[in-house]
């Protein structure tokens, strides 16, 4: 398992949560693909998962007014989810 790292920002507006890794990353041409449901990358180091936990955290964030999305770094991932703060 590659180790991660968290942070959470919180504004009069926004709750902002960010998660990076230095793992082998999101190719841009992906960025998106990542949340469909069932989506796997190719060479995925493990079949043992589903590809259903970016969905639901997009999915998530959306119900409850916020956006989820992948940044592009130059080595690892690195997830946003940002949440209005009411």
């Amino acid at each position: 398992m590659i180790p991660s790292r968290s942070r959470l920002e919180c504004d009069t507006a926004l709750a902002t949560i960010t998660t990076w890794d230095n793992g082998p990353g999101v190719p841009q041409s992906e960025l998106e693909a990542v949340f469909r449901p069932f989506y796997r990358p190719k060479g995925a180091a493990s079949s043992a998962r589903a590809g259903l936990g970016l969905a639901l955290v997009r999915q998530i964030a959306r119900r409850h007014g916020g956006e989820a999305c992948c940044a592009l770094q130059e080595s690892g991932s690195r997830f946003i989810v940002t949440l209005p703060s009411r």
